[in-house]
């Protein structure tokens, strides 16, 4: 059986007992890393359990939600944010017939990308390096890109000022590529903009309140303060 098809499709299992089980592919685990397994394994995901199910308990296994034609309406998409790194907070959308999009926030798009196997490939470096969001939560925060002001106002100085959730993107963006002198420094620059520099704060919130409650918010913080987001004992919470 040619399990590797499978990986992050939808799924509908029919065990070697008859009893049927639907969720997302998110792993294979092989055999022949084991000297007692016989049998490849396929890890299920369902709802918030992983299930695994050897090669030989899979009475039949089939893809769902695949082949829907266009005109028979819209399409269910997947949405991930991802928590590597070089990736870290990347908003990644998979419709169903596989195709993956990243949303850029400088041309506020969707853009095609393809780099879930990355994150579904059991041997990768970044192998489940991500979480899965439901659409509400994901196309709120795209929204929130959206709305930032990115255009520039010139000042009584004759110089240029930036918005104020501008600001807030550019040390975001800064710190995820590693653009800081002192990680040190940077933390205690984004943590009193979040909130201990009183004027910033107000001024931000009238410009974009919906992106303000979002980057205050305590799971996104653990994003952009924490270089290991599954390792969460040493973050500080403002």
């Amino acid at each position: 059986m040619n399990l590797e098809k499978y990986w992050g499709k939808t799924v509908r299992i029919v065990d070697i007992n008859v009893e049927v089980w639907e969720g997302k592919v998110t792993g294979i685990d092989y055999a022949f890393n084991y000297d007692d397994i016989e049998y490849d394994e396929l890890e299920l995901k369902i709802g918030n359990r992983i299930i695994a199910f050897p090669e030989n308990h899979i009475k039949s296994i089939e893809i769902i939600n695949q082949g829907a034609k266009k005109n028979q309406g819209s399409q269910k998409n997947h949405y991930y944010m991802l928590n590597d790194l070089p990736h870290r907070a990347m908003i990644i959308k998979v419709n169903e017939w596989g195709k993956e999009f990243y949303f850029d926030i400088p041309s506020k798009k969707w853009q095609p990308i393809k780099i879930m196997i990355n994150y579904l490939w059991p041997y990768s470096d970044t192998f489940n390096m991500y979480d899965e969001m439901e659409e509400a939560e994901a196309l709120k925060i795209v929204q929130s890109f959206i709305n930032v002001p990115w255009s520039f106002e010139e000042t009584d100085k004759g110089q240029k000022s930036q918005g104020y959730s501008q600001v807030i993107l550019k040390m975001l963006a800064d710190g995820v590529n590693g653009n800081v002198d002192s990680y040190y420094n940077y933390f205690l620059d984004l943590t009193a903009k979040l909130g201990e520099e009183e004027e910033f704060a107000e001024g931000w919130l009238r410009e974009n309140e919906e992106l303000y409650d979002l980057i205050n918010d305590e799971d996104m913080y653990y994003f952009y303060v924490e270089e290991d987001t599954r390792d969460r004992k040493n973050v500080r919470i403002s």
